[in-house]
């Protein structure tokens, strides 16, 4: 009983965002959260988020080593395991029929509310009807609302009320009704406990991209109108572990040309992007023309649309045949010229051009 109490104190100050390690980094901090790098894979992110907040908890000054990659390891085979160790910490699944929800509505509020309050680096629920999984996060006691992060790309916010996740019910009751399945930590100590440097030795927060940052060769399929299109991407880690994709800037304008999201590309001392107009782009060339890997240093080439200077990130790809390739994230490239990105469970990832 005194465990739990001390528990369910600790997740009320870190639902406040009052609680933070001897480092300095709460388990709520934008930093922690990850986004997933690839369709499916909702419940390995979720997972290794789960497991970056108990090693903080636990003190572990490596925690931000915790990727979803890292993890893929040990814990993915086209789904993830049920029960697997990682770095100390032993994780678990609860199956719905192993009773864990109870016959009810409230049985099932109540058992999420019990297992939050003793697992304050939060706990995976998973819906089997849509599917997807989301980190649950913590619960406030006082409004009787759920928090959770979820790790769906173009939908990824931190830390948010269950409600305005990605997953449908129509409304709380709904969404905890859907969830069929948990992974919790079940025991263990992140390997790294204690390690965490006392805050006077805490280095100042380091830049989003690493000089010695590396991207490497990946594809995302993309939903166009209703039409699926897998694109040749390069997926960077920065410094906080998130993975992000990249989708060449020539690549996409020539798949977008004859839609209302169309627009030109000139690729000389600095990128130009002219939104309306038709790129006569012929292709992006095998796969096998590009690099594996390559650095993920952001391009010194500054970006233009209209001829209005853009802070976009983006990197600087050389392939084999001595061609330049600019590639850019796909939310900043609908921003900056006005088609919608967005995603969906239906869809995964996809391009409305029709609503610029």
């Amino acid at each position: 009983m005194r465990k739990r109490l001390a528990a369910a104190a600790l997740a009320a100050l870190l639902a406040l965002g009052l609680a933070t390690t001897a480092l300095g980094v709460g388990v709520n901090d934008s930093e922690v959260f990850l986004s997933q790098s690839f369709r499916s894979s909702c419940t390995l992110t979720s997972t290794t988020m789960m497991l970056r907040r108990r090693a903080i908890l636990d003190g572990d000054a490596g925690w931000s080593s915790i990727t979803d990659s890292a993890v893929s390891r040990v814990a993915w085979s086209g789904g993830l395991a049920w029960n697997f160790t990682y770095n100390g910490l032993n994780v678990s699944v609860l199956r719905k029929s192993s009773g864990w929800a109870g016959s009810t509505l409230d049985s099932k509020r109540e058992a999420l509310i019990a297992l939050l309050a003793d697992h304050p680096e939060g706990v995976v629920a998973y819906c089997a009807s849509q599917p997807h999984a989301v980190l649950l996060t913590d619960y406030d006691a006082d409004t009787g609302l759920f928090y959770c992060c979820d790790p769906a790309p173009y939908y990824f916010q931190g830390r948010v009320e269950l409600t305005r996740s990605s997953l449908r019910g129509g409304g709380q009751d709904g969404i905890l009704q859907n969830i069929t399945q948990l992974w919790y930590v079940s025991g263990g100590l992140s390997n790294g406990a204690g390690t965490m440097p006392a805050p006077e030795e805490a280095t100042q927060e380091a830049p989003s991209w690493r000089e010695d940052a590396v991207a490497w060769i990946s594809s995302q399929d993309i939903d166009i109108d209703g039409a699926r299109i897998t694109f040749q991407t390069y997926v960077v880690v920065d410094d906080a572990a998130n993975e992000t994709c990249f989708v060449d800037v020539q690549a996409l304008a020539h798949v977008l040309s004859g839609t209302a999201g169309q627009y030109d590309v000139a690729v000389g001392p600095d990128v130009l992007l002219f939104p309306g107009v038709a790129y006569p782009y012929d292709g992006q060339g095998s796969w096998e023309d590009f690099p594996p890997v390559v650095s993920a240093a952001p391009t010194d080439a500054a970006t233009q649309v209209d001829g209005v200077p853009q802070g976009l990130d983006a990197i600087q790809v050389t392939d084999y045949n001595g061609q330049d390739h600019f590639y850019y994230k796909l939310r900043d490239l609908g921003d900056a010229l006005g088609f919608q990105v967005g995603w969906d469970a239906q869809r995964g990832v996809f391009i409305n051009t029709q609503q610029v």
